[in-house]
């Protein structure tokens, strides 16, 4: 009986550390407005968090808490970098790199704010 129980706790500690290493966060700091999906982010602290095998980047903090799809890939190792490129007199976050992992922002709702004729 110890051994079978030795056994579950075993599997539920290693399903446990399994799940907890596919969950990434990371801190950002924003110091202009930015925009990213249809939402602005105002100049703060967000928590930015990912799950490996999701398509959905979670922006949390300073009033703001949304999702917007991304692309995660491999990348060069190296310091947090944001990706952010002006698009007329907007910033724009594209994406990031965090550790070695590339994350790009597919949004359509990027462009959301630019006016367009039909």
């Amino acid at each position: 009986m110890k051994k079978l129980l030795s056994t579950i706790l075993a599997m539920v500690s290693f399903a446990n550390i399994s799940y907890a290493a596919g969950k990434h966060s990371t801190e950002i700091t924003i110091y202009e407005n930015v925009y990213v999906g249809g939402h602005t982010l105002t100049p703060g602290e967000y928590s930015v968090k990912w799950v490996d095998g999701s398509n959905e980047l979670s922006i949390v903090g300073h009033h703001a808490n949304f999702s917007v799809p991304i692309t995660v890939a491999p990348g060069a190792a190296g310091p947090l970098a944001l990706s952010i490129t002006s698009d007329g007199n907007k910033l724009m976050l594209r994406g990031l790199r965090v550790q070695s992992t590339s994350i790009t922002i597919v949004d359509s709702k990027q462009n959301m704010g630019t006016t367009s004729t039909q």
